[in-house]
């Protein structure tokens, strides 16, 4: 997890997830079946332009024992489009069923987990001329159970269920040497444990964002302040400043403060593998970053090296006295590291559509000798290539697209190293398109965290309809 981002707000992962909020869907619909009798079927539909439809299903075996799933989504989303108004209305709604491995399996093989999650959201943009708004209301519910008895006579159950319920209005206005946005926040988060208590916690929030273009240098800076009823006021500010080489390549520099408020899971978590604190301190972070960046017809590059430090980082280390993992501030924490990525068009090489390598390289430092359960299981080195080529076939009937990867991966342990080959081939006829891939080709084996196996080979047919 992430600390506090002036652009994504509180909890920011490195990942934001957006919930069907494009303007534009295809109809299509997907069939995939891979190894471990792995199902998954989708199906999405337009319907008079202002109707999408779409359904999922995903169903598996599982790669061993107590990892089958079952997994199916809907949504449904209204649009109405005017000249310069946009307005849509989306809701949906996810089950999911699934069994669960961990360090707990052997003492308890039959856990299992069920989860259904609903939302709805509306957002309603304006565009008058240089300046912009959008206005967006949301409310997101996940029922969540745990049983460690599954399949047992009369197992016992644990609910829990967070609700989550809020309002974002953004505004950007835009000039000749650059623009300003202003966003606020509202927000309530609501847990409750079915056996034990309920928690809420409001926030508020206020962000703005100036950009500065004068010729070949470009400024971005600006803060965030939230109020949180829980924890009180945090900011989170923020400066980027990039300079043109040339027409296609700039470097840059950004600096980031910013912060992490404990989740109501890491304060209150009261389970068999799980014990909160309801004394955590908020996390802060401070992060530095250099980079050089290419990009035109031929050549994608980018060179970044990165400098993170953090006061009381938020993570699980393992108490032996009562067998769970508890949650911990790690007073000290610093993270370094450099990427290289590169990516190569050769228009003059018909049957090589691209090519692509990269090596990163992420170093952690703390004063504690303690095993936690994140932060201790980390990617040190990372290599891969990657090319996409084609083979045209003869008679004009197309071309047969193909994809090879090859990454290497050495974790923080000295004896943990591994490499895993990727490759996929595709056909399209008409509107049909087939592809087989084959993930993990040499069969690797290899563990997550204590030792929780993961899937070696994993071989996969796709028929795509468009």
């Amino acid at each position: 997890p992430g600390t506090y981002s002036r652009k994504y707000g509180s909890n920011a992962y490195s990942g934001v997830i957006n919930i069907l909020t494009s303007d534009n869907y295809n109809s299509n619909s997907s069939f995939h079946y891979s190894d471990f009798n792995s199902l998954d079927f989708s199906l999405g539909a337009n319907l008079i332009d202002s109707h999408t439809f779409y359904y999922g299903s995903k169903t598996s075996d599982g790669y061993t024992a107590n990892t089958n799933y079952e997994l199916s989504t809907f949504n449904y989303k209204y649009m109405i489009n005017t000249k310069s108004t946009s307005t849509n209305m989306t809701f949906g709604l996810q089950t999911k069923k699934h069994g669960v491995i961990n360090q707990f399996s052997k003492t308890y093989p039959n856990q299992f987990n069920v989860n259904l999650t609903r939302f709805f959201r509306t957002d309603t943009r304006w565009n008058i001329g240089s300046f912009k708004m959008e206005s967006s209301t949301y409310w997101i519910e996940s029922e969540d159970s745990l049983t460690q008895t599954y399949g047992q006579p009369n197992p016992f159950w644990k609910h829990i269920r967070a609700t989550e319920i809020g309002h974002n209005f953004d505004s950007e206005i835009k000039y000749s040497f650059g623009s300003t946005s202003l966003s606020t926040k509202v927000s309530r988060k609501r847990d409750q444990n079915y056996e034990v208590d309920e928690f809420q916690r409001d926030e508020y929030s206020l962000s703005i964002n100036q950009n500065i273009s004068l010729s070949k240098l470009v400024f971005n800076f600006g803060t965030s302040a939230s109020y949180f009823d829980d924890f009180g006021w945090f900011y989170a500010p923020g400066v980027d400043i990039g300079y043109k080489l040339t027409d296609n390549s700039r470097i840059y520099q950004s600096y980031d403060w910013g912060y992490r408020v404990p989740t109501f899971f890491e304060m209150h978590a009261s389970d068999y593998e799980f014990h909160g604190n309801d004394e955590i301190s908020v996390e802060n972070t401070n992060y530095y970053e250099y980079g050089l960046s290419m990009d035109d017809s031929r050549l994608s590059a980018n060179i970044s090296l990165f400098y993170k430090s953090s006061n009381d980082m938020i993570d699980w280390k393992f108490d032996e006295s009562i067998n769970k993992w508890r949650t911990s501030n790690i007073d000290y924490i610093v993270a370094n590291g450099h990427s290289v990525n590169v990516s190569f068009n050769t228009p003059e090489i018909k049957w090589i559509d691209i090519v692509d390598f990269g090596y990163n390289y992420v170093d952690v430092e703390y004063d504690d000798n303690v095993e936690y359960r994140f932060i201790s299981n980390y990617l040190k080195h990372q290599l891969f290539f990657n090319v996409a080529y084609n083979f045209q076939l003869p008679f004009q009937l197309g071309k047969i697209n193909n994809s090879f990867q090859y990454r290497y991966e050495h974790t923080n342990s000295p004896l943990d190293n591994r490499y895993f080959i990727d490759i996929e081939i595709s056909y399209k006829l008409w509107k049909f398109i087939n592809s087989l891939s084959i993930k993990n080709l040499m069969d690797v084996q290899y563990q997550d965290e204590l030792n929780i196996i993961l899937p070696g080979r994993l071989v996969r047919y796709s028929l795509i309809f468009e």
